[in-house]
């Protein structure tokens, strides 16, 4: 294989290399985010593969027909990479499903708790800064009735802004499911470069040939054709016998 390659087709597979250096160690074998990073690499691999094609020609094979050859592999592959993305799509919204469900399992914070509307009462009549001692205590001490019933509700009627509820709730999901929460960081981090080196690959796929050399090959194939069956029309003429006078 020639060494030289094309800087999409390069770059994808540098991303790859990124991908692989960064989520080393927190990829666990079969796991999501190790199948979106099988994705992407077997993304790289197929314009690396293409752009080779590219490169060799058969001599038994005209430069026209080699072209062809090419841009009918070219759009093809990027027809697949239509397929991927839809399948990297749907895997997301699946997999943030099955985690939502599963961190709320967790954190015991899906549902409304006995005297809810008294607790945030409580911490709306709080200053600001025993609001957040008593947010952090109750994360401490895994206090899921309190937690609940700030969670559960809109944030102005515990006395919070969205961020900080945000942010608190994010301490506790990573104080209770450590690993829960960092295999989905790792997931949608693994989805997130795979989307990249999508689509880098896509348009690397896209260069693999000239649209418009094709075209004239395309139109130059039609000429000849015609000239073809108009000469298999005239020899049809030539063996048929005049008309009687």
């Amino acid at each position: 294989m020639s060494a030289y390659r094309t800087p999409k087709t390069l770059a994808a597979l540098k991303m790859v290399e990124r991908m692989a250096e960064k989520l080393e160690g927190r990829m666990k074998p079969g796991s999501p985010a190790h199948s979106t990073y099988v994705t992407a690499h077997r993304l790289a691999a197929s314009v690396d593969n293409l752009e080779e094609l590219a490169r060799t020609r058969s001599p038994s094979e005209t430069p026209e027909a080699h072209a062809m050859r090419v841009a009918a592999a070219a759009r093809k592959l990027t027809g697949n990479m239509a397929e991927v993305q839809a399948k990297l799509n749907q895997n997301l919204n699946q997999k943030a499903g099955e985690f939502t469900a599963r961190i709320s399992a967790a954190t015991g914070l899906g549902q409304e708790t006995p005297h809810a509307p008294e607790i945030r009462a409580y911490f709306r009549s709080l200053s600001p800064q025993d609001r957040t001692t008593h947010l952090a205590q109750a994360i401490k001490d895994r206090d899921t009735t309190t937690l609940a019933a700030i969670m559960s509700g809109p944030e102005y009627l515990a006395g919070l802004d969205k961020q900080m509820k945000d942010r608190f709730l994010d301490m506790y999901q990573r104080e209770v499911a450590p690993e829960l929460v960092a295999d989905w960081e790792t997931y949608v981090e693994a989805d997130q470069d795979a989307q990249h080196v999508l689509a880098v690959a896509r348009q690397a796929a896209e260069q693999a040939f000239d649209p418009a050399h094709v075209a004239e090959i395309l139109s130059k194939d039609a000429e000849a054709k015609a000239a073809g069956e108009k000469l298999e029309a005239s020899m049809g003429e030539l063996m048929t016998p005049p008309a009687a006078a």
